[in-house]
């Protein structure tokens, strides 16, 4: 990655670091792990990764311009401006955040990590601040942003520790004194937040995801858990409603962290209570060690309703006035993709939601049964070449809340798409009565004519895509967006 900084010393950024001092008398002017983007006086990590070994890059890195690089692979030709390092995937994030300046220390730094909810917490809180007066940045899923005006769409949940720590310094340099993150388990099993000053680290929720990764549910809660234990975390606020969260809460309390609790189900430090929920807003009523409040939101969704309490609750926990966030809640636009809601005709809605889970799909659906009234259909697929366990549990799901379920392609990626859907099929007591639409748009289609000519209320929830702007078939991107395709078929019908 390119940038404006004023050259580093090779000797400072890898100070601590084993490595001969012969070596440290360059001076750096960029950070890589791509070798394609290697410049003149780059340092270059040769890691190996899931895909591919950097050490079989390390001679165009040479030829593009890099000066030192560092490998962890004994068997790469090792010379004086090549030194193998055993933890260099560690090291990494503690080089990036020198050479940029040690950027999170500069920073109020807000961190989430969870299964579900992470997009919600980080952009919420990031909003939440800007609308006090708090000049502030994030990374999301969807989008980061480093000032007020602008927005650029994310490729990672977690970016790599160079782009991270680039990322946060941009947000220093424009003036942001909050920022936000979000932590995936693979960017915590990766090292991709090593060296990152966190002020404040939130656990949204737990559920199953990710076992074609952490291969067990056990290896996954080890990655979220690392975030409290591994980094350099101040204060930590955890989502206790699930057995994983409430033991991890225990667990810190008990080793003297500086922790807290927020719950809708149990006792805790912070309790949310769901006041009254409507077509259009969510009343809540917050409990808790530094106050009671009570404030609404503009969403049906208790799910993005409670990750806006863990928002006002962490914000709290740092020192600003409850009443003052409270003030601003009823003004926050929710992020693109999350239980969006848009009119069919009069009686029926659609709702596109990024729900890939089960539990995220068990709640999505629950929560429209309660809230909006008419037959409820449910639209989605599941991911190729990714965790096949949660396909018969989503399918379940899917059955049991649904009056009728479409089921379609998501992004079937290299694995054949009627495999993917004979998966989900299996969860299901009467799989004949599923519908069959391989073609996504094509499934929204005949939902949405079928609903828009009907006189009876439906509203159907299109899932597992949400913000997406492509759909990955084969091994090639198509550009899809669920909700610019009901927009488009809308304007049709």
């Amino acid at each position: 990655m390119s940038t404006d900084k004023k050259l580093q010393s090779l000797s400072k950024l890898l100070v601590g670091i084993n490595v001969p001092s012969i070596h440290k008398d360059k001076l750096v002017e960029g950070l890589s792990l791509d070798s394609r983007k290697v410049k003149k006086g780059y340092l270059f990590f040769a890691i190996n990764g899931e895909k591919n070994n950097g050490s079989n890059f390390i001679g165009e890195a040479i030829k593009n311009g890099a000066i030192f690089i560092l490998t962890d692979q004994e068997s790469a030709s090792i010379t004086s401006n090549i030194v193998y390092l055993a933890n260099l995937s560690k090291e990494i994030g503690l080089i990036s955040s020198r050479f940029y300046g040690n950027p999170s220390s500069s920073l109020e730094l807000f961190c989430a990590t969870g299964t579900n909810g992470k997009t919600s917490y980080v952009e919420l809180t990031s909003n939440i601040a800007r609308k006090l007066g708090i000049k502030s940045g994030y990374i999301s899923t969807i989008n980061y942003s480093t000032n007020e005006n602008k927005l650029f769409a994310s490729s990672l949940t977690t970016p790599d520790p160079i782009n991270l720590n680039a990322q946060l310094s941009k947000m220093v340099t424009e003036g942001c004194k909050l920022g936000a993150i979000e932590a995936s388990s693979h960017g915590l099993v990766q090292n991709r937040l090593s060296g990152i000053k966190i002020n404040m680290a939130v656990l949204t929720s737990f559920s199953h995801d990710h076992l074609d990764y952490h291969e067990t549910l056990e290896n996954y809660a080890l990655a979220k858990r690392s975030l409290f234990v591994d980094l350099d975390v101040e204060i930590g606020l955890i989502n206790i409603d699930s057995n994983f969260g409430y033991n991890l809460y225990k667990e810190l309390k008990d080793i003297g962290k500086k922790i807290y609790s927020i719950s809708k189900k149990r006792e805790a430090d912070f309790k949310v209570i769901f006041k009254k929920n409507s077509f259009n807003y969510t009343e809540l009523e917050l409990i808790s060690i530094i106050g009671n409040i009570n404030f609404k939101v503009n969403t049906f969704s208790k799910m993005i309703a409670f990750n806006s309490a863990l928002a006002l609750s962490s914000l709290g926990l740092k020192g600003i006035p409850l009443k003052n966030i409270a003030g601003v809640m009823s003004q926050l636009i929710f992020p693109e993709g999350r239980m969006e809601l848009i009119k069919i005709n009069k009686v029926s809605s659609c709702i596109v939601d990024f729900a890939h889970t089960p539990d995220a799909l068990l709640q999505s659906l629950q929560e429209i049964k309660e809230s909006i009234k008419g037959e409820l259909w449910c639209l989605f697929g599941c991911g190729g070449n990714r965790d096949v366990e949660k396909r018969t549990i989503m399918g379940s799901i899917a059955e049991e809340l649904s009056d009728r379920v479409i089921l379609t392609n998501d992004n079937p990626r290299e694995e054949a798409p009627m495999t993917i859907i004979k998966d989900i099929l299996s969860g299901m007591v009467n799989p004949s009565l599923a519908v069959i639409e391989e073609d996504r748009e094509k499934a929204i289609y005949l939902c949405l004519n079928e609903i828009y000519s009907s006189k009876r209320p439906i509203n159907l929830l299109i899932a597992g895509k949400g913000h997406e702007k492509h759909q990955l078939i084969g091994n090639k991107y198509f550009k899809f967006n669920d909700k610019q395709v009901v927009l488009s078929t809308l304007k049709i019908l």
